[in-house]
């Protein structure tokens, strides 16, 4: 329609951005942490281990604190924890005295380990933008606009914009006179929502627009000495695009995740002091190289098993080793798809199981391929265009 042409072109932040109380959920959200303000509770966020998940957790943990509360933060490790909600978090969170837990980027599919902070007495609100699947998680309340039921009018928000959203309706209703300053939390969710491969429409459009503006005039520590440290040309006087973005600032905060720990990104964007962070771009950026090396060694390895086994000619390429890195399969994934423009499926072999990442391509909603084969699958989850599933190794031929 005309309107969407106008508003995709416009894209006015005060006018195009809905409501965060469209979510159906969000009331509820609301009056739970302003029962933990009165009680003096301590919020506890589990966070991802991608450029996203980090994101988001930098994103609610700020708002939070602005707003007076005491949070801890714990970003898994990618290599032995993998993603979603685990009971080690839990019971560390428990040891902190954390009553209320929220998930970022994370948490839709965790039905075990949401009963068992239950049982814990840790109430947990998820905010995600993940698959739902028939059985959710018995949590608190659940922000994500992809449940089957949700109001909620844009259904392609990154988990760091979910994050943003709650936010966002927390201050409307506990600050309202200091809801112009999260402006200056854009920068990463525009960092968030372009690294997720989130389409730049609706709102994520308007997200995006005015994120790289505050990115340019950033405030922020670590992106400063980031974008100093990998000599990116980003300044008040040049807005940078949403390719420098995907292709040289969320590369950067994943390798962290990808080839030490994603804790190590979430504290860059948290770090104030100027020599602490410039310490910690430079060993982002020492991890960004050593990963841009053996990603070039493991895409020319699955391309000679493509040749060889001639996986081009499978509507579906899947390969898999016990040589791939489990930290950058995702991104080989996405190499591989790329080129010979068909979804891809990377795997690590690790003994009895196996652990993947897939990436697709337009027209092909992986989540709905991999539903389609859960019989071989012992979980998986993720979004249109990249998710990930583990299963016994057995399963892969039949699987691929």
């Amino acid at each position: 329609t005309k309107k969407d042409v106008d508003d995709f072109f416009a894209s006015d932040y005060d006018k195009n951005l809905h409501d965060p109380f469209l979510f159906s959920a969000m009331h509820r959200v609301v009056e739970r942490v302003q029962q933990a303000k009165e009680k003096g509770e301590k919020i506890g966020i589990f966070g991802d281990h991608d450029a996203d998940g980090v994101s988001s957790a930098t994103v609610l943990a700020e708002g939070l604190e602005e707003l007076g509360f005491s949070v801890s933060v714990y970003i898994p490790d990618k290599m032995t924890e993998g993603h979603g909600i685990n009971t080690t978090a839990i019971d560390q969170f428990v040891q902190e005295g954390v009553t209320l837990l929220f998930s970022v980027d994370c948490g839709t599919s965790n039905v075990d380990a949401v009963a068992y902070a239950n049982d814990k007495k840790i109430d947990v609100i998820i905010t995600d933008h993940h698959h739902a699947p028939e059985v959710l998680p018995d949590a608190f309340a659940i922000i994500n606009p992809q449940l089957p039921r949700e109001t909620y009018p844009f259904k392609e928000l990154s988990g760091t914009a979910v994050a943003f959203k709650v936010v966002q309706a927390l201050f409307t209703a506990c600050a309202p006179e200091r809801v112009e300053q999260l402006k200056w939390l854009l920068d990463v969710v525009c960092v968030g929502t372009i690294a997720d491969c989130m389409p730049l429409f609706g709102e994520n459009r308007v997200l995006v627009k005015y994120g790289l503006i505050v990115l340019s005039k950033t405030r922020r520590k670590g992106y400063q000495k980031l974008i100093s440290v990998g000599n990116i040309p980003i300044n008040r006087w040049s807005v940078p695009t949403a390719d420098v973005i995907a292709f040289q600032i969320a590369p950067r905060i994943n390798a962290a995740g990808r080839m030490s720990h994603a804790k190590h990104a979430y504290a860059l964007l948290r770090e104030k002091d100027d020599t602490r962070a410039t310490k910690k771009a430079q060993d982002i950026e020492k991890q960004n190289r050593d990963r841009q090396r053996l990603v070039a060694k493991i895409v020319q390895d699955v391309e000679d098993v493509i040749r060889t086994q001639q996986l081009d000619n499978n509507a579906f390429i899947v390969a898999s080793s016990k040589d791939y890195p489990i930290g950058i399969v995702g991104i080989v994934a996405g190499r591989i798809a790329e080129k010979y423009q068909k979804p891809t499926g990377i795997f690590t072999e690790d003994g009895d199981m196996a652990r993947g990442s897939f990436r697709s391509v337009d027209g092909v909603h992986v989540v709905d391929v991999l539903q389609s084969c859960e019989k071989y699958l012992d979980k998986y989850g993720g979004h249109e265009k990249a998710a990930g599933a583990t299963l016994k190794t057995k399963h892969l031929p039949d699987f691929a």
